[in-house]
């Protein structure tokens, strides 16, 4: 089962970055409704029937700066097959009280990416978040200050059970749910690779309550209030590899309902309740928050979404596997050594030079576009730097040299016209840190 679950993750992942889009719908506003807005945008896509799970609909922003569109009532549910594509600068999804972020009905297909979704707050329904009964990917997306309240689950994100979510480069944190389930309730399938999720409160499973199949790679779960990773036995299987649970404010790191055996490969735990049975080798228990991150806390160390710091030395460090781990980390850092355990890898160089810089120094033009990108080097980045573009597999596709650049803004042309539709990761590298760009080929 392990081997299954695993291997279709990475599968579906890939399937991802070669599809065609049907019709493009472009928001120009952080307006609530009206022309240009989000809401326009999701009702237009849902109207349109030529759309199919292999060439969505594709929405994109073009708002300069980014910014928050504040709801005054919920978005309607996206029922089409639809990619909702934030820009670089990031786009927040704001909710409020009775007004969760987004709900994807049952049979569609959905992508999510680079976007915050934060301040849904509901009392009887579940995922104040994002409320998935589809097949829902989520990429470079922050979810983050959502409530549900009473006995509801799922603070953050819900999955039904005819849902199918699969995470990768996620940050799930501060949302709260009054039953169980602060961070994600899943009762369907649930896949989770590079992803952080620290600070969620629930009665049970703060961090995660799970009914069905879940698949954990490279994750970090941390100082959550009511329990790291939860499951209740049932038809479901739990597989964890090269995963972190540890420092729970109160509960278990890992924990099940009953008796239950846990497929888990080279983790790293803090406490875990007598009813686990470990399925693998090798897994160390009894880890603390300290051994673990020392005092680091979330922040931003590189890529699209903050992370938690490993420290030199740590029980995480270089005690992970290779294989099904993926090249990079969460920040955009390549694995270096021997696979660390969790979603960020230590850097045996000093911090700084992986400071993530203000994505405003570099300026991509016909983004999303055709495979040819005019990149704009701005005048706050002086002296040397050096480029290169990987695909979504960690694989390094081009690069330069060093190049030499004064304080007047300077242009490079990137072409990925021989690459197949999809999204890409410019990396500028200079003396001061690094700047992140997602480029994307239509």
């Amino acid at each position: 089962m392990k081997t299954t679950l695993l291997s279709f993750y990475i599968f579906s992942l890939v399937c991802l970055f070669t599809q065609a889009h049907a019709t493009g719908y472009v928001v120009i506003n952080l307006n609530d409704s009206g022309a240009g807005s989000l809401r326009a945008a999701i009702t237009s896509a849902n109207a349109d029937a030529s759309a199919s799970s292999s060439s969505p609909h594709l929405i994109s922003f073009d708002i300069f700066g980014g910014g928050t569109i504040s709801l005054a009532s919920n978005l309607p549910a996206l029922d089409n097959d639809i990619t909702v594509y934030g820009q670089a600068e990031q786009i927040t999804i704001s909710g409020g009280t009775g007004i969760r972020g987004f709900s994807i009905n049952a049979g569609k297909t959905v992508l999510l990416h680079n976007l915050v979704v934060r301040n849904g707050k509901l009392s009887s329904q579940a995922g104040a978040g994002i409320a998935n009964a589809g097949d829902l990917t989520l990429e470079y997306c922050t979810i983050t200050s959502n409530n549900v309240s009473g006995s509801a689950q799922g603070g953050g994100i819900s999955n039904s059970s005819s849902g199918t979510i699969d995470v990768t480069n996620c940050t799930i944190a501060g949302n709260v749910a009054g039953n169980n389930g602060g961070g994600f309730v899943n009762y369907g399938s649930l896949n989770i690779v590079n992803s952080t999720i620290t600070g969620n409160s629930a009665s049970d499973g703060g961090g995660i309550a799970s009914y069905n199949d879940l698949v954990m790679i490279n994750c970090t779960v941390t100082a959550n209030n009511g329990g790291g990773i939860y499951y209740v036995p049932g038809s479901g299987t739990v597989a964890l590899l090269n995963t972190i649970s540890v420092g729970s404010v109160t509960g278990n790191d890992l924990y099940a309902a009953s008796a239950a055996t846990i497929i888990s490969g080279y983790g790293l735990y803090g406490t875990v309740n007598a009813p686990i049975t470990f399925n693998g080798a090798p897994n160390t228990t009894d880890a603390t928050q300290s051994d673990v991150f020392g005092t680091n806390v979330l922040a931003n160390n590189g890529g699209s979404t903050q992370t938690i710091a490993i420290i030199a030395g740590g029980p995480a460090v270089d005690n992970g596997t290779a294989t099904s781990a993926p090249t990079l980390d969460q920040a955009g850092q390549s694995r270096s050594g021997a696979t660390d355990i969790g979603a960020f890898e230590y850097q045996p160089v000093p911090t700084a030079t992986f400071t993530r810089l203000s994505e405003d120094l570099v300026t991509v033009y016909s983004n999303p576009g055709n495979g040819v990108f005019d990149v704009e080097i701005g005048a706050g980045i002086q002296g040397s730097y050096d480029w290169k573009i990987v695909d979504m597999k960690g694989k390094v596709l081009q690069s330069t040299g060093s190049i030499e650049k004064g304080n007047e803004s300077q242009m490079q042309q990137i072409n990925l016209s021989g690459q197949a539709q999809g999204t890409y990761l410019l990396i500028i590298t200079t003396g001061k840190g690094i700047v992140n760009k997602s480029l994307v080929k239509l």
